[in-house]
């Protein structure tokens, strides 16, 4: 019987051995796999320099942004798609709707739209931050079914955020708020950031929200109001914050 004993505790320990080391040979993958995209993606950048450049250059043009040249491979694509992802969020106005159209004639919104049904969660989220970065207004529905079944984590604030920077409606920015505060958390002044994000115009949907049974709601418009040129509302604000905090007491 101590036989038997030694021999599963030795089994047992060469099972610990394996795992130990199959784990430490995948973290050296890991590493030497981030330090391959870190790598390449410098190649690339300066590969593209030139195209960058002309994109710069041409932006105020009235003819459409050229597509990136040549045949891509997948890291280049989301190279280039990252360089104007970020001149997307410099840009207002028509500079922003020509880099938007870019993303959509070199098909960089389609494909993240396709990953939103990847297995990966990983890659489903991915795709989302992505697609906010692109104004990608077809994938707010989506996106706001993701919000809605996704447990509270910094990763919601990932999918609200680029719900609220892709919205063309006010009815979308309002569920994203709900999806978004329905757990509880005391995230209003966060909330607030996110919504003014939108391209939209918010005055009209911050009136709606101060008037909302939700306190959580009003505590997200009371926290966008503060600094906004509404002098004309600022009696109803106070109203309201009083109402507010009478509820609250109340309760």
């Amino acid at each position: 019987m101590a036989g038997q004993h030694l021999g599963l505790a030795i089994a047992f320990i060469y099972v610990c051995l394996e795992l130990i080391g199959i784990g430490i040979l995948l973290l050296f993958y890991l590493k030497i796999r981030h330090l391959r995209i870190q790598r390449k993606t410098k190649e690339y950048l300066q590969k593209h320099q030139d195209y960058f450049m002309f994109l710069q250059a041409h932006l105020g043009d009235a003819e459409e942004l050229p597509l990136p040249p040549g045949k891509l491979t997948e890291l280049e694509r989301r190279v280039i798609q990252q360089r104007v992802t970020e001149w997307i969020e410099q840009f207002k106005g028509d500079l922003q709707q020509k880099l938007i159209a870019l993303c959509y004639n070199a098909g960089f919104v389609q494909q993240d739209l396709k990953l939103l049904d990847s297995l990966f969660y990983g890659r489903r989220i991915a795709a989302a931050y992505r697609l906010g970065g692109m104004r990608a207004v077809e994938a707010v529905p989506r996106l706001l079914t993701m919000l809605k079944h996704q447990k509270y984590s910094p990763l919601s604030i990932v999918i609200a955020r680029s719900i609220a920077k892709s919205a063309e409606h006010e009815q979308q920015l309002r569920d994203m708020l709900v999806y978004l505060l329905r757990h509880g958390k005391p995230i209003h002044h966060l909330a607030a950031d996110i919504l003014m994000e939108t391209r939209l115009d918010t005055s009209r949907l911050l009136l709606q929200l101060m008037k909302e049974d939700n306190p959580d709601l009003v505590k997200v418009a009371m926290a966008a109001m503060r600094g906004q040129e509404m002098p004309g509302q600022v009696p109803a604000l106070g109203r309201y914050a009083f109402a507010l905090e009478r509820r609250e007491t109340t309760a």
